[in-house]
């Protein structure tokens, strides 16, 4: 499962933050159930609340990416009776991604998390990656997909989420596609709605198609992509979570 939650207090949101739409949010992963989920934009109090209200879940928090009045965090969030953690890390997408920092025109410090999996009872490992490219520059959303794909090319199955601010078509998506990677789905609908305020009108200016901008993607022909869907309707945040149900080849 990927989830931009906006985990934002600032009062530019009004009535959608996230004090409001807590509950909800929570209640969106509660039922849901994901054995991974990958998080996007989790700001203290989201954090906060995420610890407080999902402590069953274990928790890989990451780099801290945004503005240091405000971090946020890519977090990956998993069910441990059913996955072993083994090993976890992360980068800072810019030109040098072992410090904190931003490059190529981006607004924010972005961030790339990983955590890798053992799947209980069954031998089976894969490698999780959460990532949340920059809305603002097109290089930028291109140079972070080809450091990812630089730095995590090892041969472990390996399942990405994100929000990548772009949607499918667009240079970052045709490069992940082209290095071995399915869209598990292939809905032509969007995911960011943005509380269907003036935000989403200006944001759609900027991209052709629907806003699709949240993906998970499988490395092809190492997973078997049973179902998928995005989730309507929860009012929990400014993007609809994408679940996507996998199996791994051979498993």
């Amino acid at each position: 499962m990927t989830f931009n939650v906006r985990g934002f207090t600032t009062p530019v949101d009004g009535r959608h933050r996230w004090p409001r739409r807590a509950a909800r949010n929570v209640a969106t992963v509660r039922e849901q159930a994901p054995d991974v989920l990958g998080v996007q934009e989790l700001q203290r109090a989201a954090l906060a609340t995420y610890r407080r209200e999902l402590p069953d879940h274990g928790l890989v928090l990451g780099p801290a990416a945004g503005t240091r009045r405000r971090p946020e965090h890519n977090a990956i969030l998993y069910a441990p009776d059913r996955l072993e953690l083994l090993d976890h890390g992360g980068f800072w997408l810019s030109a040098t991604p072992d410090v904190p920092s931003a490059s190529w025109g981006t607004r924010n410090a972005r961030a790339l998390n990983w955590a890798t999996f053992a799947v209980r009872g069954t031998g089976a490992t894969f490698r999780h990656v959460n990532v949340h490219l920059d809305h603002w520059s097109s290089r930028a959303r291109e140079e972070s997909v080809r450091l990812f794909l630089r730095r995590l090319d090892d041969g472990a199955p390996t399942v990405v989420t994100g929000d990548f601010n772009c949607p499918p078509g667009s240079p970052p998506y045709r490069a992940l596609l082209g290095h071995g990677y399915d869209d598990t789905c292939l809905q032509d609908e969007e995911t960011f709605h943005g509380f269907g305020t003036v935000r989403a009108a200006v944001v759609r200016r900027f991209h052709r198609g629907p806003l699709r901008l949240d993906w998970i993607l499988a490395e092809r022909g190492r997973w078997e992509v049973e179902g998928s869907r995005i989730v309507r309707g929860t009012g929990a945040s400014d993007h609809d979570p994408v679940v996507a149900d996998l199996l791994l080849s051979g498993s």
